[in-house]
């Protein structure tokens, strides 16, 4: 986190005064506001290398700002990291589709949250130099490599039409979000393979999109819910990672 500009958004003075003292011990620039609306009218003139934030504040929450930032093309390539004292699995699925890169459950464990912040950070740091980018840019279409992909996929009752983007189970459409598309992709291509968390994160990262290992655990959750009875063939490996089998 050595040098790198954080931006903390936190309701809570004792938990922003904390963070922000440790953030800073890790040479971190770190600059902070307690509500959701400041951080981002920062954000229309500055930017960041990583965004911690709170996600239940009023109004204006954390989520909300994640979907506009998401949605921006100045400011999607920011890695997010949410806060939260919220413990449904669908509030973190929730989260993680729109774009965060990580969530953290209150109280917060400093550092669990440094070393993610760190790993997340030590990603994009590595990304951008193979494309050719510095921070704070992304890349334009022909810029990115594209993968020769076939354009149906089948595999007994699954199939994916890469052309329209949709998933299919008994010919009836899932509605799968990206980073569940790109998943059930990875693994109906491959029948009975054994995939490390790991990997996954390595096949189906993107520029704009960072995965963690956290993150895939719970798009698998996500994915298995969709598929109903037919989550079965989505096996976890118990110590190593997943595998579909079909």
């Amino acid at each position: 986190m050595y040098r790198s500009s954080i931006l903390l958004i936190e309701a809570n003075a004792d938990t922003l005064q904390a963070l922000t003292s440790n953030f800073q011990r890790e040479g971190a620039t770190v600059t902070t506001f307690n509500n959701a609306t400041r951080g981002y009218d920062y954000l229309k003139k500055g930017t960041a290398d990583l965004i911690v934030t709170d996600w239940n504040m009023a109004i204006f929450d954390g989520l909300d700002l994640c979907k506009l930032l998401k949605r921006s093309q100045q400011h999607a390539h920011i890695p997010l990291v949410m806060l939260t004292d919220r413990e449904s699995e669908i509030d973190a699925v929730t989260a993680l589709e729109v774009g965060v890169e990580d969530y953290i459950r209150k109280p917060v464990k400093v550092k669990e949250l440094i070393v993610r912040m760190k790993n997340i950070l030590r990603r994009k740091e590595n990304y951008y130099p193979v494309h050719g980018l510095s921070n704070g840019l992304t890349a334009s279409a022909e810029d990115r490599p594209i993968a020769i992909r076939q354009p149906v996929i089948k595999l007994n009752e699954v199939s994916l039409d890469n052309y329209s983007h949709k998933a299919y189970l008994l010919d009836k459409e899932l509605s799968l979000t990206y980073s569940e598309f790109k998943l059930l992709e990875l693994f109906i291509s491959n029948p009975r393979r054994v995939y490390q968390r790991s990997t996954i994160i390595e096949k189906i990262s993107g520029i704009d999109y960072f995965v963690t290992e956290r993150s895939v655990d719970v798009m698998v959750v996500g994915l298995r819910k969709k598929l109903g009875e037919y989550k079965k063939y989505l096996e976890t490996v118990r110590g190593v990672g997943y595998r579909f089998i079909g």
